[in-house]
């Protein structure tokens, strides 16, 4: 029928739509997908609508969102969409859900909808085959981790019940993270790298978050099977980016990468920028590292 009709249809059925109608949000979630604007954006706002009600109802009676749990997965799945726009109606979706109702059981319903396959799919988004969805998936994924790093560092200070369940939920989306720090694409790299607060990040995370996010690239980079030939630059602009000055398990990695002519030249180039920026004033070994690199044959790592 014409876009008009069922833009009425999703208008109408986000207001009447009872709290808990799992048949009524899905249809909802389809309706993300329809092939006029106009409907994309209603459904988005009757999602929203539909998830403010729920939000209301579960939190006089103490209980989780379930609705979101459901809901969420679903809408990811959509971030692999061919059409962009539908994507990023999707991704729309998923910011409204978590600024209108509780923003971090929707982020922990993120964190299982990239990384997990949704009923009738084999793949999670994460290893889809196609780097646009790929790339779709981490951008969402960033924005979960960066609200649950906040709402695990409160609820060590508030006590708050379900705080485990945010920290777990935390410890598997960073590890989702720097796992696709190795990717084989270089913009789904890059994107990587900015969701764990590379490429200047307006919000650095919280210190606690930034030491996970230390400790699981810096796996990434020391796995068995992972040659410094094979080190992706981008892990060492998320060092680069978390670690503290003077932490002297990243100055060692970045001086071994420097000091591997095979390696890329990005990687020795942003492993002498690591080196700057974290050794302190006085460490004779850095100091060393860098001046054997000052005539290095490639202009990037000499700068």
């Amino acid at each position: 029928g014409f876009f008009e009709v069922r833009l009425a249809a999703v208008t109408a059925l986000g207001r009447i739509a009872s709290t808990g109608d799992l048949e009524a949000a899905m249809t909802l979630v389809r309706a993300v997908c329809d092939d006029d604007w106009r409907v994309r954006e209603a459904a988005v706002e009757a999602l929203a609508k539909l998830h403010v009600r729920e939000a209301s109802c579960t939190a006089e009676e103490g209980q989780s969102l379930g609705l979101a749990i459901q809901l969420v997965p679903a809408i990811c799945d959509h971030l692999g969409n061919r059409s962009a726009d539908v994507a990023q109606s999707a991704r729309a979706a998923l910011r409204c859900l978590a600024e209108k109702g509780n923003r971090h059981v929707t982020a922990r319903a993120i964190v299982r909808g990239v990384s997990q396959a949704v009923p009738g799919r084999r793949v999670p988004l994460l290893r889809r085959p196609i780097p646009e969805v790929r790339r779709a998936a981490v951008d969402v994924l960033g924005d979960a981790l960066h609200t649950l790093s906040f709402a695990s560092a409160s609820m060590q200070v508030g006590g708050a019940s379900d705080c485990v369940s945010v920290q777990e939920s935390l410890e598997v989306g960073l590890r989702e993270a720097t796992r696709v720090l190795s990717d084989r694409s270089s913009f789904v790299r890059q994107a990587a790298a900015s969701a764990l607060g590379g490429f200047a990040r307006n919000v650095p995370f919280p210190p606690d978050t930034r030491k996970q996010i230390v400790r699981m690239t810096l796996d990434v980079l020391q796995a068995p099977k992972a040659p410094c030939s094979s080190w992706p630059e981008e892990a060492f602009e998320v060092l680069r980016s978390n670690a503290t000055p003077g932490d002297q398990s990243v100055i060692q990695v970045a001086e071994f990468a420097l000091r591997q002519l095979e390696a890329p030249c990005g990687v020795r180039r942003l492993a002498a920028r690591t080196i700057g920026s974290l050794a302190m004033p006085g460490d004779v070994v850095a100091s060393k590292c860098l001046l054997a690199e000052i005539y290095d044959a490639d202009a990037d790592v000499r700068e």
